[in-house]
C-alpha cells in the first residue's frame, strides 16, 4: 500500500494496489477504461507534484 499526503488540506490518499490491477487498461476497457494502473499512478503523482 502506497501513501500520498496532500498538503492543502492534510488529504490522505490510499491507493491499494492489489493483484487484479495490472489488468487495467487490458480486461474489458469498455467498463473499467483503458488506462493501465502504471499510467493512472505516474499522472496521479505528476498532479500531486510528488
Amino acid at each position: 500500500m502506497k501513501y500520498i499526503f496532500v498538503s492543502l488540506y492534510m488529504m490522505r490518499i490510499d491507493i491499494i494496489n492489489g493483484p487484479n490491477l495490472n489488468l487495467l487498461g487490458v480486461r474489458e476497457p469498455d467498463i473499467y477504461g483503458a488506462v493501465t494502473f502504471e499510467a493512472f499512478y505516474a499522472k496521479l503523482k505528476i498532479s500531486l507534484q510528488i
